[in-house]
């Protein structure tokens, strides 16, 4: 046999995988339930904490095609501050803010009443991987020439047409790029430093650490991943795109699981059948007649 002393065993790298995931499966807020994030809990008071009729901004600065799990954190955001008859008005790139607006056409019941007094969505021209989408908060109100997402002047609408400055906002929800792109624009910094001085405060939405672990003293609350939207949706007693993302990851994951195991079952099962199938060849080899002493004829 050849010496296999000192060689890398492949059957490793299945091992490490099986206590990575094993071990991600096992942390809060998966499949399995488990405490919820302190961050999340932060994030949904901070939307309690808003006045009666309030005013919150959310802010969708990035793709929805790359990260829906931003996606579901604002959409949980969203439905629960209307729920507690709060106005909400979203901001983001054209093509973030029209997926968003597809989302709330596709909810039960259709989209929620009350558009334009309620709440009002509203796409900006800016370069997400140049510009500060945050400088659109400045702007938003106030401009002859505003309007809606549909092309509505801002006149039309009273929920924009009564507001002339970010000063206004209670709330600032904000769901970024957080750094897991390439360059990382910083962007809840850029958001902080326009409604900090203003004193009202920041939730942030990210896909990763990266993002907020400079701000997590400053903001009001931070949600991460699909972890934090089903954490949102678990202290908001509702079950949406967080909640049906994080049990499919989950899922997938015990899946792999599963697979490693009858992996090295087959591989042991195969390794079991070829040591048996020696052994026994091995025992007819020896009840066989060595040449020379075969019994007289």
């Amino acid at each position: 046999m050849p010496d296999r002393s000192g060689s890398f065993n492949p059957r490793l790298i299945y091992v490490v995988v099986f206590v990575v995931i094993l071990i991600g499966l096992a942390l809060p807020g998966t499949l399995w339930g488990g405490p919820i994030d302190d961050h999340a809990r932060r994030a949904y008071q901070a939307v309690l904490d808003v006045r009666e009729r309030g005013l919150v901004y959310v802010g969708l600065d990035y793709d929805s095609k790359r990260w829906p799990e931003l996606e579901a954190q604002a959409l949980t955001v969203f439905r629960h501050a209307l729920s507690r008859r709060l106005r909400v008005v979203v901001v983001g790139p054209r093509l973030t803010v029209e997926s968003f607006a597809g989302r709330l056409e596709r909810l039960p019941g259709g989209p929620p009443e009350g558009y334009g007094d309620e709440y009002a969505l509203v796409a900006h021209g800016l370069d997400l991987a140049a510009g500060n989408p945050a400088s659109a908060v400045r702007g938003l109100w106030g401009a002859a020439a505003g309007k809606d997402y549909r092309g509505r002047p801002f006149e039309e609408l009273p929920l924009l047409a009564r507001f002339d400055g970010p000063a206004r906002v209670d709330l600032a929800a904000v769901f970024v790029y957080d750094g897991t792109s390439t360059p990382d624009p910083d962007y809840v910094g850029k958001y902080l430093a326009v409604f900090e001085s203003m004193g009202r405060p920041v939730m942030a939405g990210v896909v990763g650490h990266a993002g907020a672990t400079a701000y997590l003293e400053r903001l009001a609350g931070v949600l991460i991943g699909y972890r934090g939207a089903g954490d949102y949706e678990r202290l908001a007693g509702v079950t949406g795109a967080g909640s049906r993302g994080a049990m499919s990851l989950n899922i997938g994951l015990g899946l792999i699981l599963v697979l490693i195991v009858v992996t090295f079952l087959v591989g042991w099962r195969r390794r079991l059948a070829e040591r048996l199938e020696t052994i026994r060849r091995r025992r007819m080899q020896g009840r066989q007649p060595r040449e020379g002493n075969s019994p007289p004829s």
